[in-house]
């Protein structure tokens, strides 16, 4: 049989993609419905994230997030000394990380956290107290939303440093308040709201953690080989 690209069945805007780049662990989570239907279809896929294009071929359904070991050096807070970068203000003991009386862009940081291109890392962050409000850390940049409410907190990204992937909190506005754990796994397997993939190309600068992707997934049809009879070209039906 002859597999010939064939025009968009569906596309639309995904907000929150998460995407897993790296070899072994090709996968994409977070996905609507109407993408998750063609789970092992094989059907083509092309995800932009505005100005970049990514193109995947659609393998099986998620079976259930799965996390590897623990990748931060301390997530209890219980070793000032893991704990490297910390502006005036941040003090750790006992359990806790404290705030006090924070100004804006003020971090706690564990500079020497293992990189990994493409990976998918997840990280909860716990907050006891609060008053302000804090971000979420994780491959040297700031992300998710200003996070203002006590309890555990979420957030995901895909790496792209080489050589660390340093992690911890930022203060958002002023804060004040008490952490008491933040914890940050690769992320191994999809959930059942995610697909595998095999990629086929990605242009450069391709940015898997943007705010929004646009996505197309194409038909895929199966076309008969044509056979030729006296000369003639004919074929199967």
């Amino acid at each position: 049989m002859i597999y010939q690209v064939f025009p968009t069945i569906i596309s639309g805007t995904i907000t929150g993609l998460r995407i897993s780049n790296v070899a072994s662990y090709y996968f994409l989570d977070n996905l609507p419905a109407d993408v998750l239907r063609f789970a092992g279809s094989g059907n083509e896929m092309h995800i932009s994230d505005g100005t970049k294009t990514k193109k995947v071929l659609l393998g099986a359904l998620g079976t259930g997030e799965t996390l590897g070991g623990e990748l931060l050096a301390d997530s209890a807070f219980d070793a000032d000394a893991s704990w490297d970068i910390k502006d005036v203000g941040w003090t750790v003991s006992s359990g806790l990380a404290t705030a006090t009386a924070l100004g804006d862009n003020k971090k706690i940081w564990q500079s020497n956290v293992a990189a990994g291109v493409g990976q998918l890392r997840k990280q909860v962050i716990v907050c006891d107290s609060l008053i302000g409000t804090y971000r979420h850390g994780i491959d040297r940049a700031q992300i998710c939303a200003n996070q203002a409410t006590v309890g555990a907190s979420t957030a995901y990204r895909t790496l792209l440093n080489t050589t660390n992937a340093s992690s911890g909190i930022f203060s958002a506005g002023s804060l004040a308040g008490t952490f008491s754990s933040i914890t940050q796994k690769q992320v191994l397997t999809p959930s059942t709201s995610g697909l595998w993939y095999t990629p086929v190309s990605e242009e450069s600068g391709w940015d898997p953690n943007a705010a929004t992707h646009t996505y197309r997934v194409l038909a895929t049809k199966k076309i008969a080989r044509p056979i030729r009879y006296m000369g003639v070209s004919v074929h199967h039906v």
